[in-house]
């Protein structure tokens, strides 16, 4: 499975990729008291 893993202060997300575009991704990351935007390029 390709896809993005992403730890984020012992957190841990994962999701597929697969179908998506290959160009640039923004995702907005929120938890209890943080947010951040990470760029993420997805390459075929």
């Amino acid at each position: 499975m390709q896809g993005i893993v992403y730890d984020f202060v012992q957190d841990q997300e994962e999701f597929g990729v697969r179908e998506l575009l290959a160009v640039m991704y923004f995702l907005q990351v929120t938890t209890a008291d943080q947010q951040a935007t990470l760029k993420v390029l997805k390459m075929n």
